[in-house]
């Protein structure tokens, strides 16, 4: 058996998908869900991941029920938005280190996990591609105080003010999330 890190990984995926006419964590993409994309990354190479759900959360849980290293927590202030799901998961880390990656990126490979993982020396580590920011972020867990405290809408902010690095990338995945309908038909044609 492959060897895991010890890492969590929390994956907010509460949201209504409001700027949908479907609700985003269940759209296809190849062979399978967004959400299960990010979740087989995700456990590709992190021992433990925190699903946070909100709207339509039986759905989730029933997805994931037979994953072992998955545990799906439901964030009843899921409309307050994505920082609400993050800090409701902050409560199930049980490593020294987490990843955070939105339910809907699919592209996130294993190796970008690794990269980050490879390079974190203590602060957080943040990828970019042609000096734009992305996903996954690796966060020590002694920022869990900061992460909790934190009320504004832009998470990033928090983080750029927190002791970090950024790592380059030479892969547009790190930012390639689904945030609208025309994403959504950008991701299509790279499976085509």
């Amino acid at each position: 058996m492959k060897q895991l890190l010890a890492a969590d990984c929390l994956i907010p995926v509460a949201g209504l998908s409001s700027r949908f006419k479907i609700w985003k964590p269940l759209l296809q993409f190849e062979d399978k869900s967004l959400i299960e994309h990010a979740v087989a990354n995700a456990e590709a190479v992190c021992s433990h991941i925190i699903v946070v759900s909100g709207y339509r959360g039986e759905e989730i849980k029933e997805f994931f029920s037979s994953h072992s290293r998955v545990t799906v927590v439901n964030n009843p202030l899921y409309q307050q938005g994505m920082v609400s799901s993050i800090k409701r998961g902050l409560k199930y880390i049980e490593n020294d280190y987490f990843f955070i990656v939105p339910g809907d990126m699919p592209l996130l490979l294993p190796q970008i996990f690794l990269k980050l993982w490879k390079e974190q020396d203590g602060q957080i580590m943040i990828p970019q591609y042609e000096g734009k920011p992305g996903h996954p972020v690796l966060i020590p867990k002694k920022y869990s105080h900061e992460l909790k405290k934190w009320e504004q809408k832009r998470f990033r902010s928090l983080l750029l003010s927190l002791p970090h690095k950024m790592v380059e990338f030479k892969t547009s995945n790190i930012l390639m999330d689904v945030d609208t309908e025309e994403d959504y038909k950008k991701l299509l044609k790279l499976s085509k």
